[in-house]
């Protein structure tokens, strides 16, 4: 019995001392593999080495600060070509600045035939990020700390004392402090963007690797930037461009996107709503190209301007009420039916004869609570799509037989895992431990509120006691269900609110009212009155 005693333990010490093995090999793995980041700048990289070695780490980040350094001369020579339009200094100042960035950003080429546009903006970008290394700069356009004042402004207090307004708070954008500078981190894009201002004084966020940085005076880079963070897949293909950039591309003369004031987006068709709804709330002009979303400022206007940060969406401020305004004009001007006229307080009076048209709820701004419920709707309905995905997956791995939940194979996995020594199924159950949490806050969120809600609770119960794969697929097929109807609720919930305010199902304008099949009867009118008539067809 001693002799079995001694060797457990002593085969338990051996395995120990083989785990701790490993788990220092694999550190130092993941320490080689973090290195190009942390001398490339990534803070998150910097943080997450510093753990595994923090000596290390210091090395890293202190060689990465030598190679920017040297890189920002390159940069503002480069800088200056491009303002100049020279191609030939541009061509050299790109075989300058090569090494530096091809050093500083590991595993990617820097382009000698990139767009003079977003090359500009990229080089903002990178002199704002790198700017805390210019011993000439003395912290000008460095941010201390923040705080959002009593008109919803997210105000940076600067190294050197001084305050500088960083525009409206946002609520999906959180602010880190990395130890050198604060960075806005989108919740839902995981984007990072450093938070500097320009030493003229204006606002300004440099986003890595797009528009952002120290633009030029009364450029919108900022807001450009913002705007496309807050929407995952949406990409900015175009900002602001050269006179050579913009006559290449068949521009106009007078085009905004010289003065750095528009901006161009790929948007899925299914985010154009929203997409376009956030940008008139802005102040911004959209105008829906079709492969593309163009965006400016409107005439004899300017946008409300300003990065967005974190919090709820900004005030309207006078221009925005007025183009409101201007908005509601322009809607009460059209999809009048036929048969009807409009009065001077914006309802209808049937002319004699009967209408011909089905009479509609006219196109109206929505206001920013109604655009609020349309994103949480639609990122609800996001987060479905995600469980969908989980549980075809593990549906799979149990058809196959390559996910055991059993009790006695569940303990074995996560023995093996804690050991070192994993196998597909261990890994299956780790993977399947983190998406079962996800899938129930998910399928929670989507069925709350709705006459699903219960249904979920019972089948999220019988998801967390599964103890086979019988049950447990049983289990997933019944959430799976469950959660389809309730997706089909939210998409009648946000096809009605957009209805509400004369939009399609997607949230696209009605520039014309349909058609009905038939008149209305002529006793129809009379019988229940006008007022019963615009009722019954949602006007009142």
């Amino acid at each position: 019995m001693a002799n079995g005693l001694a060797d457990f333990l002593g085969g338990y010490q051996a395995g120990n001392a083989i785990t701790e093995q490993q788990q220092q090999q694999r550190q130092q793995n993941r320490l080689a593999q973090l290195a190009p980041q942390v001398v490339s700048g990534d803070p998150a990289a910097f943080a997450q080495a510093a753990a595994i070695d923090p000596q290390a780490a210091q090395q890293y980040q202190a060689g990465g600060d030598s190679i920017a350094l040297r890189a920002r001369g390159a940069a503002k020579f480069l800088q200056s070509a491009l303002q100049a339009g020279d191609q030939q200094k541009i061509m050299a100042a790109r075989q300058t600045i090569k090494p530096f960035m091809d050093t500083l950003k590991p595993g990617t080429a820097y382009p000698m035939d990139m767009d003079p546009g977003q090359e500009m903006a990229g080089v903002q970008s990178f002199l704002a990020q790198t700017a805390h290394l210019d011993p000439t700069q003395n912290g000008q356009g460095q941010v201390q700390s923040t705080y959002v004042d009593a008109q919803g402004n997210r105000v940076a207090i600067m190294r050197n004392g001084s305050t500088q307004i960083l525009g409206q708070d946002n609520p999906k954008v959180q602010i880190i402090d990395s130890g050198d500078g604060f960075y806005g981190v989108n919740k839902g894009t995981l984007q990072a963007t450093p938070v500097n201002t320009n030493p003229s004084g204006t606002a300004g966020a440099a986003a890595a690797g797009a528009v952002g940085g120290a633009a030029a005076p009364g450029s919108r880079a900022s807001d450009f930037t913002s705007l496309a963070m807050e929407f995952p897949g949406v990409q900015m293909t175009s900002g602001m461009r050269t006179p050579q950039r913009n006559a290449e591309v068949g521009g106009q003369p007078n085009s905004q996107h010289l003065a750095g004031t528009a901006a161009d987006y790929a948007v899925p068709a299914a985010l154009k709503p929203a997409f376009v709804a956030r940008a008139r709330q802005l102040g911004y002009q959209p105008i829906d190209e079709g492969d593309h979303v163009h965006l400016q400022l409107p005439n004899g206007g300017a946008a409300a301007g300003g990065t967005q940060l974190r919090k709820a969406p900004a005030a309207i401020t006078p221009y925005q009420q007025a183009q409101l305004d201007l908005d509601r004009d322009a809607a009460a001007q059209r999809g009048v039916p036929s048969g009807y006229q409009r009065l001077p307080d914006g309802s209808l009076r049937a002319i004699p004869g009967g209408p011909a048209d089905k009479p509609t709820v006219a196109e109206k701004p929505m206001p920013p609570a109604a655009i609020k419920q349309a994103f949480d709707l639609q990122d609800q309905l996001q987060g479905s799509e995600n469980v969908m995905l989980m549980t075809q997956k593990h549906l799979g791995r149990l058809d196959a037989g390559t996910l055991d939940v059993r009790p006695g194979a569940a303990a074995e996995g996560w023995m093996r895992n804690k050991a070192g020594i994993t196998d597909p199924n261990s890994r299956n159950l780790a993977e399947w431990d983190a998406d079962r949490t996800e899938m129930v806050n998910e399928s929670l969120r989507l069925n709350k509120g709705v006459q699903t809600e219960g249904d979920a609770a019972r089948a999220i119960k019988g998801l967390m006691e599964a103890s086979d794969s019988k049950s447990l697929k049983q289990s997933m097929a019944r959430l799976q269900e469950i959660n389809q109807r309730a997706i089909t609720l939210r998409q009648q919930q946000i096809g009605a609110l957009y209805r509400n305010y004369g939009r399609g199902p997607d949230g696209e304008p009605l520039e014309v009212a349909p058609r009905a099949a038939a008149p209305a009867a002529a006793g129809g009118a009379a019988a229940g009155g006008v007022d019963d008539l615009l009722s019954k067809y949602g006007i009142r």
